[in-house]
């Protein structure tokens, strides 16, 4: 049901694409996707935009054939106790998706800008931002996000015109040099770490407004999510080379550090981290969203806003505990391809097809009954 029984302002078209947009962009703005074929990883986000393309026409077609359900409806009125489970399975996704972003996003900030300050009050500052953001009206995250887009394309667009006199095109080179095998690996890496991620929207079906496009709203941030990644992509291997790309933990914040910027410019690669932990906001807003939206359905009760502070609690407790050391963070990126095979591709898989067969019978009783009616 639409806000859970309580008066919701919904997302229309435009801030819809705008918020999945930023939460695409989110961590992976700054941990950076898979650059292991190096100057060729302009590539790895071509392959990748290509091969998300069938998971995204599923959310889709989810989100076509249940409107105004989200995922835990559509899993219960389909699949009965089957459903009961995947639910589970998605609540723990939104729970842990939303840890790791919390955790990202305060490690990022302990290395490279409050390297004194215990990680845990960093932690505390976002996750009591995101309630307050939450406890707002959906429509304010959406202009959140859309405020998120239009600072982070103005940094990466200015950052990269600045870089002109310092930059390196003889680091594209030399181009191609891949072979397929590298280049399907390196692409579904991208794929689940960030474009398959927006599997968390069909937990939130019911803020889209009735004649929403779910397909602009899907695609659309795919598009423009790719060409901000291409163009970091083309400043940061310009800037650094492929190799001092590929090893470095935060390649953004490194970029900048490389660009002269002059006496009047020299707080920028602060405001650079500062744009970043905006998109963060954004995405763990989505992803604390989600779990309380599942938590609700879980617990029977009627209003989602009440989640939000435990489920918040939940995330921070997990967020904290995840990893002891940034090496431990970066680990887990490495398997976080396979982590994610049930949660982006498995479950979402089988729950299209029980909603095509659910709509092809329906389809075939609707023929069938002004037959019936005629010989009666």
């Amino acid at each position: 049901m639409k806000g859970d029984n309580i008066k919701t302002k919904l997302l229309n078209n435009k801030l819809s694409i705008f918020l999945i947009t930023s939460y695409i962009l989110g961590s992976s703005i700054i941990m950076s996707i898979d650059t292991s074929l190096k100057q060729n990883s302009w590539l790895t986000l071509i392959g990748a935009a290509i091969l998300v393309i069938p998971l995204y026409l599923i959310y889709y077609r989810i989100m076509k054939l249940n409107k105004n359900k989200n995922i835990f409806e559509i899993n219960k009125s389909l699949l009965g106790p089957v459903g009961f489970i995947f639910n589970i399975i998605i609540i723990w996704y939104s729970l842990h998706l939303g840890a790791i972003v919390l955790r990202n996003f305060t490690e990022f900030v302990f290395m490279c800008l409050l390297n004194k300050t215990p990680i845990i009050y960093t932690t505390i500052l976002m996750i009591i931002t995101t309630i307050l953001l939450l406890k707002g009206d959906i429509k304010a995250i959406g202009n959140w996000a859309t405020l998120v887009i239009l600072i982070i394309s103005f940094t990466v667009v200015f950052s990269t015109l600045l870089s002109t006199s310092v930059l390196d095109l003889d680091n594209l080179l030399p181009m191609f040099n891949v072979n397929i095998e590298e280049l399907i690996k390196s692409s579904y890496s991208v794929v689940t770490f960030p474009f398959a991620e927006v599997v968390l929207f069909l937990c939130l079906t019911n803020f889209f407004e009735d004649n929403v496009n779910y397909k602009k709203i899907l695609f659309i941030p795919l598009i423009l999510s790719s060409i901000i990644f291409l163009l970091i992509a083309f400043r940061n291997l310009t800037l650094l080379g492929p190799d001092l790309m590929h090893n470095s933990a935060f390649k953004a914040v490194t970029a900048s550090r490389v660009i002269s910027l002059g006496q009047t410019l020299t707080g920028f690669e602060a405001i650079i981290i500062v744009n970043f932990i905006f998109s963060g906001l954004a995405k763990l807003s989505v992803c604390v969203l989600a779990l309380s939206k599942g938590m609700t359905y879980l617990l029977k009760t009627s209003n989602f806003k009440n989640s939000i502070v435990p489920c918040s609690l939940l995330t921070i407790t997990l967020s904290i505990s995840l990893y002891e050391n940034f090496p431990q963070m970066a680990e887990f990126v490495k398997i976080y391809p396979i982590y994610a095979i049930p949660f982006q591709i498995v479950i979402p898989t089988i729950i299209w097809i029980a909603c095509e067969i659910k709509n092809y019978k329906q389809k075939k009783l609707n023929i069938n009954q002004p037959q019936l009616s005629l010989i009666n």
